[in-house]
């Protein structure tokens, strides 16, 4: 969207796990020169994305995040948007295709992101990392914990 009277040139979108009842990832007021682009995100919801240019991104309506989330409708301190085994993994992500930015190429959990995954976390199955909930990271800083070794 337009921001203070200027339309903006670039936007990048990318490793964002959304679930969401109506819009997922908009873009409005594009032209074709600008890069405004959605990538890599996995969103769940009735309209999931918006305009931009796309690649790599999983969507499905609301109801299809439980078939790729572990627990993507529950309550706060319940809900999990770690990604179940083997299903948010996308083969042709080039390597480094979305590092530009600093820590582009850490997830959620603040851990390396390996090659193939989309949305907010690198791996699948149980979330070795912090749980969501109305909390700060637990670790100093700011800053998740370590991956475990058992998590790759």
């Amino acid at each position: 969207m337009p921001h203070e009277g200027r339309r903006p040139e670039t936007v990048d979108i990318f490793h964002n796990t959304v679930v969401a009842s109506d819009l997922g990832i908009g873009i409005w007021d594009t032209r074709p020169e600008d890069r405004q682009w959605v990538a890599a995100n996995a969103v769940f919801a009735r309209r999931p994305i918006h305009g931009g240019m796309r690649a790599w991104n999983i969507t499905g309506k609301l109801a299809d995040a439980e078939k790729y989330l572990n627990a993507p409708l529950a309550r706060i301190g319940v809900l999990d948007l770690y990604p179940r085994s083997g299903r948010l993994e996308v083969a042709d992500i080039p390597i480094g295709a979305l590092i530009e930015y600093e820590d582009a190429d850490k997830d959620f959990n603040g851990w390396a992101r390996w090659a193939g995954f989309v949305g907010a976390y690198t791996g699948s199955g149980e979330n070795p990392g912090w749980q969501l909930g109305i909390a700060r990271w637990p670790s100093p800083g700011g800053r998740p914990s370590p991956r475990p070794d058992s998590a790759r």
